[in-house]
């Protein structure tokens, strides 16, 4: 006789056979996508969801008050069989929010990499603890120092802002297929705001801060906040030697002097690795100057080390991207399942 446990791993293999061979159509490239075919594989996954429902519902009405008295006494078949219909039911209740994620990819809509995200951002409150968090986390004045150096006081960039240029390059990294991991540097951080709101997007953020009462101020509220994944580091962009480290470097004129932000700019373009999104929200010699090893994207946003072509390229590529954060099978806080390869796949957010 077929357990409940064995019916639930049936429909679910059934089910992942189903949504791999979906995925593969999902991950096309946009201009060369089969959207009859993502339906029909759909179509074919979502047969099954009666199935699934209905295993569901009966087990549900079986004795529970049996079950309960079994459990209790250490039956494995009956911890088993709650397991698995436990992460049934958490993948059923995806179902709808899979059914959104996968037609956006039937028919995706092409939005300018420089388009702004205007209900979170926007926000009164939002934009209230973004200016708390930017006053309490680095409450000094500039530093003699720093200021002789040539450098700027911490500004402050306005949160619709500083989330347009993430999302770009969010969007733009997806599109090279490699989020996973990414590392953002903030050169001329300041107390580190910027570091923190980064790591909504970058697995890893770093700030390089030259005035050392900023930075430490930076690195305690980052050790307090977020010491995983956010850090503030003392040191000079005109001499720092990681930025081929990162994935994404931003800089918002850290340097008051030209000749210096030019220098800091060949500096960047020379030591980043090719692909490396560069984002620079001033207007001053960067655009980016002959001798720089690197193309616009889309002002003010760039890439190291390509050509104008293989930028443009790019660009066309992530503008088939959606403007959220993709959740993948890691970011749910229970085994995905049938469901990951589809994940895996997307391109689009399915919130």
């Amino acid at each position: 006789m077929t357990t409940s446990v064995q019916q639930a791993d049936t429909v679910q293999a059934e089910l992942l056979g189903l949504a791999t061979e979906l995925a593969a159509e999902m991950a096309v490239p946009a201009d060369r996508r089969d959207g009859a075919a993502i339906r029909r594989g759909w179509e074919r996954i979502e047969l099954q969801r009666r199935r699934a429902s209905a295993l569901l519902r009966r087990e549900r009405r079986r004795g529970r008050d049996s079950d309960a008295g079994e459990a209790r006494a250490g039956h494995k078949d009956v911890r088993d069989r709650k397991k698995a219909l436990t992460q049934l039911r958490q993948r059923i209740d995806m179902w709808d929010q899979m059914r959104d994620l996968v037609a956006r990819h039937v028919a995706p809509r092409r939005v300018p990499i420089r388009t702004a995200r205007t209900l979170a951002t926007e926000d009164g409150l939002a934009i209230l603890l973004h200016n708390a968090v930017y006053l309490l986390a680095n409450p000094h004045t500039q530093t003699p120092e720093a200021r002789a150096h040539g450098c700027f006081a911490d500004i402050p960039m306005p949160l619709p802002q500083f989330d347009m240029l993430m999302i770009a390059a969010y969007r733009l990294l997806l599109a090279q297929g490699r989020t996973e991991g990414a590392r953002f540097l903030d050169v001329g951080s300041g107390g580190g705001t910027k570091v923190l709101l980064a790591s909504h997007y970058f697995a890893a953020c770093d700030g390089l801060e030259y005035d050392t009462a900023y930075a430490a101020a930076g690195a305690r509220a980052m050790q307090l906040v977020a010491p995983e994944t956010c850090r503030v580091m003392q040191g000079d962009g005109l001499t720092f030697e990681h930025y081929g480290d990162y994935d994404v470097i931003y800089f918002y004129r850290p340097l008051n002097e030209d000749a210096l932000l030019a220098r800091l700019e060949e500096r960047i373009f020379t030591r980043a690795r090719p692909g490396t999104i560069i984002l620079a929200p001033y207007n001053t010699s960067l655009r980016p100057r002959p001798d720089l090893d690197g193309a616009k994207v889309a002002d003010p946003v760039f890439i190291a080390g390509v050509s104008q072509r293989e930028a443009d390229d790019l660009r066309r590529k992530a503008e088939y991207t959606g403007l959220e954060i993709v959740r993948r099978p890691r970011d749910f806080p229970f085994d995905t399942g049938f469901w990951s390869p589809i994940l895996e796949a997307a391109q689009f957010n399915g919130g």
